[in-house]
Parts: structure tokens; sequence; C-alpha cells
């Protein structure tokens, strides 16, 4: 049974990054060389609606397997490791804040899709790719 202080405090050491594993350990009970990317899933949606939401945008896009998209303001990543596991697409995530961009690769290293999900540290309103390098592009809660 998860408690709300067991919540937050997961919440709150992904928002910092120091010392997240440790907490990731012992809410999950499980060592971090044995997570899936489903164990990440339920705690990893950062927004309104949770993986229904992704789902309905997913499903609303069209994204598939051939899909390259641009998660907008991508946070700890947590849409983005679920559509790349779920739709088997290729997602970057772009995202201002630098803590959240290194969290948002460390947890993609630990659930190994760190050959479909990638992160950049940058700014949505001068995004530092080439035109047309995405065929999908999604944001949540990004204004």
């Amino acid at each position: 049974i998860y408690t709300s202080i067991t919540l937050d405090l997961f919440k709150e050491a992904l928002a910092i990054h120091d010392g997240f594993g440790a907490v990731i350990q012992a809410y999950l009970y499980r060592s971090i060389d044995d997570l899936n990317p489903e164990d990440l899933f339920e705690h990893d949606q950062d927004h309104y609606g949770g993986l229904s939401a992704v789902d309905a945008l997913a499903e609303w896009s069209r994204i598939n397997s051939r899909d390259s998209v641009l998660d907008l303001c991508s946070g700890l990543g947590g849409p983005a490791r679920y559509l790349a596991y779920r739709y088997g697409c290729e997602v970057t995530g772009l995202d201002i804040n630098k803590s959240r961009t290194i969290g948002a690769l460390e947890l993609t290293s630990w659930v190994n899709l760190d050959d479909k999900v990638f992160f950049v540290c940058g700014n949505a309103t001068s995004m530092p790719f080439a035109k047309s390098s995405f065929s999908k592009v999604i944001r949540q809660e990004a204004y």
C-alpha cells in the first residue's frame, strides 16, 4: 500500500534529483538494477490525467512505431518513456530545467529505454533542433 507521504517523498526526490535512486529503491522495494519501465509508469506522470491522458494524446496524434516524437517541456520524462515503450516510437524530450533533464536521462537509463528516448536541456522558444526533425510534437502542461 502506497501512502501519500511516500509518494510525496518520491516526487520530491525526483524533482531535486539528489538521492532519488535510494527513494525509488525504498518506494518500489526493488533494486534499480531490476527496474522495468512498467515499474515507473504509475508514478511517472507529473501531469493531469495520468497514463490515460498520454494514451489519448497518442491515439489522437496517431503515434506509432515509425514516428519520431518531440515532447516539449518533458520534465522527468514519464510520458516520453511511456510512449516509446507502449507505441515503439523514438521520443526526444526538451526541458529548460537542467536538474529535471538530468533526472529524466538517469531514469530512462535505469529502465533501459535510452536507445529510444533522449532528453535535451533547452528552451522551447528557441529549439535546438533542425527543421522537420520530428514527425509529431506533444506537450502536456506546457504553455
